[in-house]
């Protein structure tokens, strides 16, 4: 059986905690990329699912004889990052109110900056252009944040781990002795939830501006609620109404452990093959989703929940959850360039993209 396709937004780097419960139901799982041709960053779970083509990428708008100039320019921002850092810093900040600041510095300028320092002009008839450049340099940059993240969540993992064992007696005192680390998470939190708004504006002008995927896609899938509460807004100012939740997925959250990855795949597969057939034409027609296919989908002990528990043994771990809303009537690249990517200057208010008649499914995965 063909699965359908479906597209992760605004990440552009595979994680297993989106893959290993996705690649159940879709096929393939696509990644647009900055940069073409680029080697695939990844995390060790993700490995044999990019081998075996359930993964692939796309660059919507590839960089062909620039891809070098664009490249080093990344490795220059990596290996000097020290001396970048009030630039990025800035950057980061450019998206929030400017308070007494009497001329805040846009992150137009702050990147043309960047840009501009390798060689990369942009004059007014490549405005286009520059802004492809600039929001490939934002997911880079992004990429960066993530992996920078991730190392700091992992020492403050450790470092809570420590004052549990160091301060076990003094918990028990009104100070809480984890003020720092929660300052901490706090502040990083904040510094997360800019950057994804940057990040959802640099994707949604690669997407929309760039070459079309080979085969449109229908389902588009994020982690971020913000994201989806952002797209409804937009489809509720043009339609008058909100998108309608079509179905409540529950996804394994990872492999048991009690076999090979590639074997509970294929078992799923081959025992759920019925109900699969059911979710594809589903999604197809979701304004024909009933309250009884809800049911056998939705139910933790309906016919759903009773072959991922033969196939993927929860053991006490929690389940993903889809939520699949229904945007009938709305063309990918415009929904995506509306909500997230249109500045007051950046022309692309000139720029004529198809209003479409069609629908698209826009997926939360929590």
């Amino acid at each position: 059986m063909n699965r359908r396709s479906a597209v992760i937004f605004p990440d552009t780097v595979p994680l297993a905690q989106v893959l290993i419960p996705l690649v159940q139901v879709f096929e393939p799982i696509v990644y647009c990329r900055p940069v073409e041709n680029e080697a695939a960053e990844t995390d060790s779970g993700c490995a044999e699912l990019l081998e075996q083509g359930l993964c692939r990428f796309f660059a919507p708008a590839p960089l062909e004889a620039d891809r070098d100039r664009f490249l080093r320019l990344v490795a220059d921002l990596h290996n000097r990052r020290d001396d970048y850092a009030a630039q990025l810093s800035r950057l980061s900040l450019a998206s929030l109110p400017s308070g007494s600041r009497p001329e805040p510095e846009s992150k137009g300028s702050i990147l043309t900056s960047l840009l501009h320092s390798h060689g990369i002009e942009g004059r007014q008839k490549e405005k286009l252009i520059l802004l492809l450049w600039q929001a490939r340099l934002l997911l880079k940059l992004g990429e960066f944040f993530d992996a920078e993240q991730e190392s700091l969540r992992q020492e403050m993992q450790k470092i809570s781990e420590k004052q549990r064992g160091l301060f076990t007696e003094l918990s028990k005192d009104p100070v809480n002795p984890f003020s720092l680390t929660e300052q901490l998470s706090s502040s990083a939190a904040a510094a997360a939830d800019n950057w994804q708004r940057l990040r959802l504006r640099a994707w949604a002008r690669i997407f929309a501006l760039g070459l079309p995927l080979p085969e449109a896609p229908a389902i588009f899938i994020t982690r971020s609620s913000d994201a989806v509460d952002r797209l409804a807004d937009e489809y509720e100012r043009r339609h008058g109404n909100l998108p309608g939740l079509v179905l409540d997925l529950p996804l394994p959250a990872g492999y048991s452990g009690t076999g090979q990855p590639a074997e509970q795949r294929n078992l799923f597969r081959r025992e759920g093959a019925d109900l699969l057939a059911r979710l594809d034409g589903l999604l197809a027609d979701p304004a024909k989703v009933s309250e009884q296919d809800r049911a056998v989908f939705q139910d933790p002990a309906g016919p759903w929940g009773s072959l991922l528990e033969r196939c993927f043994p929860a053991g006490g771990r929690d389940r993903r959850r889809l939520s699949l809303y229904d945007f009938t009537g709305t063309e990918a690249g415009r929904l995506f360039l509306d909500s997230f990517g249109r500045d007051e200057d950046d022309g692309l208010q000139e720029k004529n993209l198809p209003a479409g008649d069609s629908g698209i499914l826009i997926g939360l995965l929590r």
